[in-house]
C-alpha cells in the first residue's frame, strides 16, 4: 500500500496528498490517540485481504476489516489451483477434531 497522507486527528480540510512518490509499506503505524492515514492500494490481486490492528483486543473490538478484491475471479483461481476440495476437507477435519476435543475457539478465534 502507499501512504498518501498521515498525521494527528482531526484530518485537516487542507491535507496534502503525496501522489508523486508516496512511501510504500506492508505495515503501518497510525498515531496514537486519534491519528489518520490516507492509503492507496493497487487492486490487482484477487482474494480476501485483512486490514487489522496487531493488538488483539483492538482487533476484537472491531479495528479490523477485510477487502474482497476481484471476487468473481477468486473461485476460478482456487479451482485452477486444485484447492477447493482440500479446503473443505481441512475445514471438516478441524470441525471434527474441535468437537471431539471439546475445543472452544473463544472470542478472539479469528485474530
Amino acid at each position: 500500500m502507499a501512504i498518501l497522507a498521515q498525521g494527528p486527528a482531526p484530518v485537516p480540510d487542507n491535507a496534502v496528498l503525496n501522489l508523486e512518490n508516496p512511501p510504500r509499506r506492508d505495515t503501518i503505524m497510525i498515531e496514537g490517540l486519534g491519528g489518520y492515514m490516507w492509503i492507496a492500494i493497487q487492486v490487482n490481486n484477487p482474494g480476501a485481504w485483512p486490514f487489522h490492528c496487531h493488538i488483539a483486543s483492538h482487533a476484537l473490538a472491531g479495528l479490523s476489516l477485510q477487502f474482497i478484491e476481484q471476487p468473481r475471479q477468486i473461485r476460478g483461481l482456487m479451482q485452477d489451483a486444485g484447492v477447493t476440495g482440500k479446503l473443505s476437507e481441512r475445514c471438516d477435519a478441524w470441525s471434527d477434531w474441535a468437537q471431539k476435543a471439546n475445543f472452544s475457539q473463544g472470542l478472539a478465534s479469528g485474530v
